[in-house]
């Protein structure tokens, strides 16, 4: 936070404590992002994987697909991570939060849950950050204003107040596209976690597919055959992770990136977009000038 606010003061006319302000703000939409992603994720936090019931029945234990509750302590921690932890310390809690054994290992579907989770919780946050942003100052305002009210411009006419929500409305949908596209096909997150799992040195089951029989449903006694796949800890997926998938520890720095890049690509087409006009317009007045000369002779 302190290199990041030194290089804002360098840049803007923004004091400590406007941008300590800011970050708490971001904090509490990340917290209420976080519960609203508990909620969302209901379903598949409190279904228990077909590889655990499996695993159960080879030991004899009967378990149900469903489970009616979640630790309450593993979903306050996973919200207080949000508030006041690092990037690490929210892996650390959605991996806990999904580990409903408690046995620190998860199947690789879960594994993927956790990280989508933490993608989710981050995504909202900062769609939510940005939009109070656009509401709170002028877009279309000259940044050298920026942090003192009484110079605040305020669109007046009609015509500044149309172009500044159109400009808004344009900023934010190109924001939360940023957001959606970026890890999935950009970053390729859905690749990278398939080749964490397999890269991963797991300990579980000697890192071996297991082949086992289990009963199966019905009167009839007959076995089915299922294959088993090793589970994976946080410790085994953090040590691929942290080579082939550095951007899970920067989910906030990422999506900025690629903002900042479609808004560099944006100015580029508007500017292309001009000069086209701009030739177009030159090319139809020499060629009417010419056809003009030719009628006349």
């Amino acid at each position: 936070l302190a290199n990041a606010s030194t290089k804002s003061d360098n840049h803007l006319n923004i004091d400590q404590a406007s941008f300590q302000d800011a970050v708490t703000r971001f904090r509490l939409l990340l917290a209420k992002s976080a519960v609203d992603q508990i909620q969302k994720s209901w379903g598949i936090l409190t279904t228990v994987s077909d590889a655990d019931i499996d695993r159960a029945a080879v030991k004899g234990i009967a378990m149900e697909s469903q489970v009616s509750t979640v630790s309450l302590s593993k979903v306050h921690a996973f919200i207080q991570a949000h508030a006041s932890g690092t990037c690490s310390e929210r892996v650390t809690a959605a991996w806990n939060l999904l580990d409903r054994d408690q046995d620190g290992l998860l199947d690789q579907e879960e594994m993927n849950q956790v990280a989508l989770l933490c993608l989710g919780v981050e995504q909202q946050a900062l769609v939510a950050l940005f939009e109070e942003a656009l509401e709170a100052y002028p877009c279309r305002a000259p940044l050298p204003s920026i942090g003192n009210e009484d110079q605040i411009p305020i669109p007046k006419g009609w015509r500044q107040r149309r172009a500044e929500r159109k400009i808004k409305k344009k900023l934010l949908k190109m924001f939360k596209l940023s957001c959606q596209n970026h890890f999935r096909d950009e970053v390729e997150i859905n690749h990278r976690l398939r080749c964490i799992y397999a890269w991963a040195e797991k300990a579980d089951q000697d890192n071996q597919i297991e082949s086992v029989l289990v009963d199966a449903d019905g009167w009839s006694g007959r076995k089915r055959y299922v294959e088993l796949s090793p589970k994976i800890s946080e410790p085994e997926f953090r040590e691929v992770q942290g080579i082939h998938f550095t951007h899970l520890d920067r989910i906030g720095t990422e999506i900025l990136k690629s903002f900042r890049e479609d808004l560099w690509v944006a100015q580029g087409k508007g500017r292309e977009q001009k000069e086209l006009i701009r030739d177009c317009l030159l090319f139809l007045t020499v060629v009417s000038a010419v056809d003009f000369v030719i009628l006349s002779l």
